[in-house]
């Protein structure tokens, strides 16, 4: 799975305690289309939001560091955002950053089960 370093880090806050909010920086941000129609006009994406969870000491070689979801959105693409995007994800990626208004750092092949 690829998935993209984002900055600025979205803020996800969570309130188990109404006195003791809890922040989670999620440095990364995946997208999935959902649904996709070849040659569709208007995309929509879910984007996650997460943290990557390197891989355990002494794993296999080759063994990859995991991507764990902390938050989903949706974000539609549609016109010139999608024209450009041919086999190349980065592409998506960089689209929705800006619609978000982020910027990509890096991409990165991860493992993942968040999709």
């Amino acid at each position: 799975m690829l998935i993209a370093k984002i900055s600025p880090a979205a803020q996800i806050v969570t309130e188990s305690d109404p006195f003791a909010p809890v922040t989670t920086i999620a440095e990364y941000m995946a997208a999935v289309a959902r649904p996709y129609a070849l040659g569709a006009t208007m995309v929509n994406f879910q984007v996650t939001y997460g943290i990557l969870v390197p891989a355990p000491e002494g794993s296999p070689v080759g063994t990859l560091d995991s991507f764990q979801g902390q938050l989903n959105t949706y974000v539609t693409l549609s016109g010139d955002q999608l024209t450009s995007w041919g086999i190349d994800d980065t592409v998506i990626l960089n689209e929705i950053a800006g619609v978000v208004g982020t910027t990509v750092v890096e991409t990165l092949t991860v493992q993942s089960d968040s999709f």
